[in-house]
């Protein structure tokens, strides 16, 4: 691999004189690099250093319409003696993909492209952040940014919104963040109706336990006085119901019995543990 590198250096290095350089004009700022350099990032660049254009000739680019501090971070990134990390990540990549892209220099857009989705994937980044993503990744058909902006937008209201109500925003961009609002709505909808059937189920499977025991005595089976007030039991007529029991009583009355058993039964039950276990 880097002999293939070493290769195609030779190569420019062959078409251009390597102590030449050119100047690049952007408001007023002139920065000097080397054509080989140039020529080998950029095809474009290759051919007006190659060709009879009028660039060739008088030594110098003029770049209308670019902001010399673009131009200088895009000239750091290409020079072999930096670092090829952006200064300033994201924002640097958003500024730098429109001139990667019409100078067509592949290993920047690539590296702006990595950036970006890296810091769309942080969690609680501005919605203006995303928004930005979005229109950029649409306008130069970066497809793996583009679907997650729209998953993001189509996941979060108010991002829905603003995407709804934005006049920047292609009527099919919106059309398919719209889309796949409806599919996550419709899948969220599906889970809930899910999860009502399988409260039901346990709703009904709870009252198949606990019902049989409804109509049990609930009385001490050893009466003991502990109030002056007389109490009659509704299911055996017998008074000092369990009220007023203590511990110990409320241990051997049928109360406790019943408590035990549907317990016990909640405990075991197949439906109920599966339920739990999910």
């Amino acid at each position: 691999m880097e002999t293939n590198s070493i290769e195609n250096i030779q190569i420019y290095t062959d078409s251009f004189n390597t102590t030449s350089s050119i100047e690049l004009v952007v408001e007023g700022e002139r920065f000097r690099i080397c054509k080989c350099l140039l020529a080998h990032a950029s095809p474009v660049f290759k051919s007006m250093l190659s060709l009879d254009f009028k660039e060739k000739q008088e030594g110098e680019v003029h770049l209308p319409g670019k902001r010399w501090q673009d131009i200088k971070e895009l000239l750091d990134y290409l020079n072999p003696g930096l670092d090829d990390t952006l200064a300033e990540g994201a924002e640097s990549a958003l500024r730098l993909m429109p001139l990667a892209e019409e100078y067509q220099i592949s290993k920047l857009r690539n590296k702006c492209a990595s950036t970006i989705l890296q810091e769309l994937q942080v969690k609680d980044k501005p919605q203006e952040f995303v928004m930005k993503c979005l229109n950029v990744s649409n306008q130069y058909c970066m497809m793996d940014i583009l679907q997650f902006c729209v998953e993001k937008c189509a996941m979060s209201k108010s991002l829905w919104k603003l995407v709804r109500d934005a006049e920047d925003i292609p009527t099919e961009l919106k059309a398919k963040v719209f889309e796949e609002r409806l599919y996550i709505l419709e899948a969220e909808r599906e889970e809930l109706v899910t999860a009502k059937q399988c409260m039901m189920g346990i709703k009904r499977r709870l009252n198949e336990i606990v019902t049989p025991h409804d109509q049990h005595c609930r009385c001490r089976t050893e009466l003991k006085v502990r109030s002056p007030m007389q109490r009659t039991c509704n299911f055996c007529a017998r008074t000092w119901c369990s009220d007023n029991v203590s511990t110990d009583s409320y241990r051997s009355s049928y109360w406790f019995l019943c408590n035990h058993r549907i317990g016990y039964s909640v405990a075991n039950d197949a439906v109920l543990r599966n339920f739990l276990e999910s």
